[in-house]
């Protein structure tokens, strides 16, 4: 806290002031004795001046025996104001009156008058004992006898009137030498010294940001006030010099705190003061006027847990500061009450009886590490139990593709036990054909990272060959690659299957749709052979327009066996489909059922999408899907009711096509297990059960794309069906 100080100008008012009465008094207290002592001679003088006087007149006086006649004498005496009395004892008279003595003389009585003395009266006694000073002579005739005594005493009341008067002028000069005095040393070094004094003060004053005198002193001025501006130049001078190395300290130590995003903090321990900088604060998301710099501060941000953690690293480290580093991870709370992980580190100093004095460190948030160490353990346990209890084989190789751990899942894929794997390699249990391939995939396993979704066949425990579906990806310490193994088998055998059934629905559709084309041609032939036969063909061009019938029918005949060989082709690439497509062709392969069955295909196409896909396996999962509805409709007496609806939109981020029947739908009981392999709803001889099961794998596995079946009643044309509803849901990137 500032204190008040007292105002030079005070001191200096005090100093003269004082100074000044003190010379001046001493002055008059001198002048004051040397006049008293002066007056009281002076007295002594003229008492002593005065008996001589009357001692001529009053000898004849005695020897004549007239006393009136001295008694004059003396009266005529009294007029000096400083004489109380001017008594005779007189021999003569007292021997003549037969006394021992004879007192006669004048006296001021209380009220200043002149009166004769009387002996025998008290008051003249009392009036001569308060004189201040008193003289007496004998008075000799002439040959010498004393015939009398002259007593003459004095009052200093003049004297005291007169050194009144005295103080009373010593005092005014006092007052006034002192004002005068005062007023002229003020000026004087006010103007003489103060100024200069002043003048230094206001370059002092006018400081930077850093509290250091912009200018230096001006050193004109007297020999002492210049070698006082001398001095304090060579201290800012100095003071700047370290300031500027201190600053450039500063801003590099502060430049590379706030490069590493530290919190620095300053704990004085002995005085229990802490400071904490604004980067300690911030780790918690505080301002920095929003914590108290204390080292309760610190210690209630901790979490409980680490408190005593904390105190006991603290006293192991105050024993032995060199030997002993400070430094633990703990939970400090932030503003939103969340807690933070922190480094804290930091060293003391210990005082000359080995007790902590200071201890200064730093803070560094490692929130983030922590949550990435807790959730790479999370992933390590995560990826140990899917290694472990995944359905699907897992294995691990090194480069050569030699096995060095792998699940349960593959052992038993394999059959081997695990002593009998780890002797064996990946691409060892190849098939021979597909060796080379399995040598391709590891390269370009190493080049690129990673291979999907390839298949080889391998030979297994007891000579058994299995096809498998492998995804193989480089570790990060690339030195080790990962594999993931499905038996696909019975998936082989139920696509094979599944194709040789949409074959043979296809060349259904094929017979049915030659048959009016062959009519058409067997028909037109007919006619120019009974024409000709009856020479009733009449042009030429009559026989052209027949044969341009003819060919018209034959391309429509080779355009549906193109369309039979694209879709019996195996298509191992992918490639940019739009859905729009896809219906289309569909539709154009299902064309001669739909005809035949009179169900009424209502196609509501609001938007489309392009897709990365197999065009042929997505025509299969529609054939599959719209051939259930088929069968649902083609027993329905009312041909109008066989209805079959194809819609197409966007919803959301999601493209959806929808495909809904009026076949009154499946029942609640079948619903969770449509999409299972070689379940079936329909007699035996009608249907296998594989064909809504590879409609799941193909959107599924091979597009990324979901299948959600269900029951739904709608109106259409004012009558309320109920069917069957397929939504297939493409994601839109």
């Amino acid at each position: 806290m500032k204190q008040n100080r007292v105002s030079i100008y005070v001191i200096l008012f005090f100093i003269i002031t004082f100074t000044v009465v003190f010379v001046v008094g001493l002055y008059s207290t001198y002048k004051y004795i040397t006049t008293k002592h002066d007056m009281i001679n002076d007295v002594k003088y003229n008492s002593s001046l005065t008996l001589s006087k009357l001692n001529n007149n009053i000898k004849d006086f005695i020897l004549s025996y007239s006393a009136h006649e001295y008694s004059n004498v003396i009266f005529n005496e009294m007029n000096n104001p400083n004489v109380i009395a001017i008594i005779i004892n007189d021999y003569k008279m007292a021997e003549i009156v037969g006394e021992k003595s004879f007192y006669s003389g004048k006296i001021r009585d209380s009220n200043s008058l002149i009166v004769d003395y009387a002996s025998d009266s008290k008051i003249h006694r009392e009036l001569l004992s308060a004189s201040s000073y008193s003289s007496e002579l004998n008075v000799l005739d002439d040959s010498g006898k004393v015939i009398g005594k002259m007593y003459m005493y004095s009052s200093d009341k003049e004297i005291n009137k007169r050194l009144d008067e005295i103080i009373q002028d010593n005092v005014s000069n006092v007052i006034f030498l002192s004002i005068f005095m005062t007023i002229f040393l003020f000026i004087a070094i006010r103007y003489f010294l103060l100024n200069y004094i002043f003048n230094i003060i206001k370059n002092i004053e006018n400081r930077d940001k850093d509290g250091i005198p912009v200018k230096f002193l001006s050193t004109d001025a007297p020999k002492e006030i210049s070698n006082l501006s001398s001095t304090i130049n060579g201290m800012i001078e100095a003071v700047r010099a370290s300031s500027s190395q201190l600053n450039e300290l500063k801003e590099r130590l502060q430049l590379a705190w706030d490069g590493v995003n530290d919190g620095i903090w300053d704990w004085h321990i002995k005085n229990d003061e802490a400071y904490f900088s604004k980067n300690w604060k911030k780790i918690l998301d505080y301002e920095e006027n929003e914590l108290e710099n204390s080292p309760k501060t610190f210690f209630n941000l901790l979490h409980e847990d680490d408190r005593e953690l904390v105190k006991n690293h603290l006293e192991k480290h105050f024993y032995n500061p060199e030997h002993t580093p400070y430094a633990l991870e703990v939970r400090m709370k932030a503003k939103d009450g969340s807690y933070r992980w922190v480094l804290t580190r930091g060293k003391a100093s210990l005082d000359e009886n080995s007790e902590p004095l200071r201890m200064v460190g730093s803070h560094t948030d490692i929130t983030a590490r922590k949550e990435f160490e807790r959730i790479l353990q999370e992933q390590k346990e995560e990826f140990e139990t899917i290694f472990n209890y995944s359905k699907d084989g897992l294995a691990m190789l090194d480069l050569e593709s030699n096995f060095l751990d792998f699940n349960d899942s593959y052992l038993k894929m394999t059959g081997f036990t695990r002593k009998e794997l780890l002797t064996k390699s990946c691409i060892g249990l190849s098939m021979p054909e597909d060796k080379e391939s399995a040598k391709k995939v590891m390269e370009d396993t190493l080049k690129y990272g990673s291979v999907e979704n390839f298949e080889k066949a391998c030979i297994v425990k007891d000579e058994k060959v299995i096809v498998t579906n492998m995804s193989i990806a480089l570790l990060p310490d690339k030195k080790r690659v990962i594999i993931s193994a499905k038996d696909v088998t019975d998936k082989k055998l139920i696509e094979s299957q599944s194709k040789l059934a949409s074959m043979g629905e296809m060349i259904g559709n094929i017979a049915h749709q030659w048959r009016q084309p062959l009519s058409a041609i067997s028909t037109v032939a007919s006619g120019i052979k009974v024409r000709n036969e009856f020479g009733i063909i009449e042009s030429q061009d009559e026989v052209l327009q027949d044969m341009d019938v003819i060919i018209e029918q034959t391309q429509y005949l080779s355009k549906t066996i193109d369309d039979f060989r694209n879709f019996i082709r195996e298509g191992d690439k992918k490639s940019d489909i739009f859905i729009s497509s896809v219906i289309d062709k569909t539709f154009s392969i299902l064309n001669s059922t739909i005809v035949n069955n009179n169900i009424n295909v209502i196609i509501n196409k609001v938007d489309d999408i392009k897709i990365d896909g197999y065009e042929n396996e997505l025509i299969q999962a529609l054939i599959n899907i719209i051939n259930n509805a088929k069968d649902a409709l083609k027993d329905l007496e009312n041909d109008d009711d066989k209805l079959l609806f194809i819609d197409t939109r966007v919803i959301d981020d999601d493209f959806v096509l929808s495909i809904k029947d009026s076949g009154g739908g499946i029942k609640e009981d079948s619903m969770d297990k449509i999409f299972e392999p070689y379940f079936t709803t329909k007699h035996k001889s009608v249907g296998t059960g594989i064909g809504l099961s590879m409609v799941y794998q193909i959107l599924t596995d091979h597009h990324n794309a979901k299948i959600k079946a269900f029951n739904e009643s709608y109106k259409y044309n004012g009558k309320v069906y109920r069917g069957a509803r397929f939504d297939i849901v493409f994601k839109i990137d």
